[in-house]
């Protein structure tokens, strides 16, 4: 088997935001078992401030190709004036000329790059990952062109599920639709197997591609040890819950939930002694008024920090909170893998899926969108706080990137 590997991926370091991690992670630990790494990704010129450059080993080999999306509208905002206007303008490219993804036009560039890092270096084993998804269908080109190749796409979120690719919604012309699924079967159909990062989004394209089940697997996220070697797992005895994380796609109802059961409850204890602290891009002006009174007495809403910052921050904590949205239950958050970094006690909300099945077979806290659950585990963790048994001892070692890597490898021919 050849040891030199290609990963094609739109966003990466020094790119940041979270869609960047995985494959900087996967590339690491690749190249601690001997791989020669090559990454084919945009070619961009800003340094955002959460970036995982320092991940980066200086045996990976970095190639770029230019893409037709100006960068200046992906790069990290100064203000919030600034902020709006590029929000405003993608999204109107969004409804236009970009209407798949950032990456449709990239197709020529991508290619070209592709196969001279394949000729140069004898690449077998090629890893295309979204998003942008275009990232997968122009890269199932490679394989057409040679059939000995073996392509691996990784989905991440099931691509035509996706609200933005919904037609009468996301789409605005039937035409886009059709393109988009047609899109996607190519990129099954000529992969030789495919990644999704939750059991449940496996079993939905399992669903859809019957004929072709076997090509899916879950490879999760996962955390990466090295993360949390220097950060001390502290014993907190404050009462708190904290989150790190978006409250976007209405995960911010599961909040508004939490403080609609605590206000119920009424309980002596847990209102003179819960803390919910927030790290997200939640405003806080948006805060519902009925709330307001909670505000820096058992909510505290602060701004994202860094990766550095985050790590120490659920150190420090009691219980940490896993959000997936009423409706998303299949997610699998990224954040949680941080959490059982640090062998946290997690409080997971969620109406059903793989993740909360996963953490109650753990013993974690789990609970629906039912203020009735929420309440009941609101009483819960008072009564395992006052038990003063601060050992959460669940082994998560299954979900470190190092061990998810191996899963990788048995992909590799």
């Amino acid at each position: 088997m050849a040891k030199d590997i290609l990963i094609i991926t739109y966003k990466f370091p020094p790119m940041g935001g979270i869609g960047t991690r995985r494959w900087v992670k996967f590339a690491k630990y690749l190249d601690k078992l001997g791989y020669k790494v090559h990454i084919l990704t945009v070619d961009y010129k800003y340094v955002d401030q959460a970036n995982w450059s320092h991940d980066i080993g200086n045996n990976i080999a970095i190639h770029k190709f230019k893409s037709l999306f100006p960068m200046w509208f992906l790069s990290e905002a100064k203000n919030s004036v600034i902020k709006q206007f590029k929000r405003f303008c993608n999204f109107i490219f969004n409804k236009t000329f970009f209407y798949i993804d950032i990456a449709q036009y990239d197709s020529k560039n991508i290619l070209k790059q592709a196969k001279k890092i394949i000729k140069e270096n004898g690449i077998t084993n090629i890893i295309a990952t979204g998003h942008p998804v275009s990232v997968n269908y122009i890269s199932t080109y490679l394989k057409i062109d040679n059939p000995h190749l073996n392509l691996i796409q990784d989905f991440r979120d099931n691509w035509n599920d996706l609200s933005n690719y919904h037609y009468p919604g996301g789409l605005s012309f039937f035409y886009q639709k059709e393109k988009s699924v047609y899109k996607e079967f190519i990129s099954i159909y000529y992969s030789d197997s495919i990644i999704n990062v939750s059991d449940d989004l496996t079993i939905m394209v399992k669903n859809r591609y019957k004929s072709i089940a076997d090509k899916f697997v879950t490879i999760n996220n996962g955390y990466d040890p090295d993360d949390f070697s220097e950060v001390d797992n502290e014993n907190n005895k404050n009462f708190d819950i904290v989150y790190t994380g978006s409250l976007y796609n209405q995960r911010i109802e599961a909040v508004n939930l939490i403080l609609d059961a605590l206000i119920e409850l009424n309980d002596k204890f847990i209102n003179e002694n819960l803390k919910i602290i927030l790290y997200t891009n939640f405003d806080i002006d948006k805060l519902n008024s009925k709330y307001k009174y909670l505000l820096n007495r058992n909510i505290f809403i602060n701004s994202f920090v860094s990766p550095q910052e985050v790590s120490r921050i659920i150190s420090a904590s009691t219980y940490c909170l896993s959000i997936n949205s009423e409706f998303a239950s299949y997610a699998f958050g990224t954040k949680v893998f941080d959490y059982m970094a640090l062998n946290k006690k997690i409080i997971h909300i969620s109406n059903g899926g793989s993740l909360y099945n996963l953490l109650e077979d753990k013993g974690q806290f789990v609970m629906t969108y039912n203020i009735e659950k929420i309440k009941k585990t609101l009483l819960d963790l008072k009564n395992d706080y006052l038990s003063k048994d601060s050992d959460n001892n669940v082994d998560f070692k299954e979900y470190s990137i190092e061990s998810l890597t191996k899963e990788l490898e048995k992909l590799f021919r």
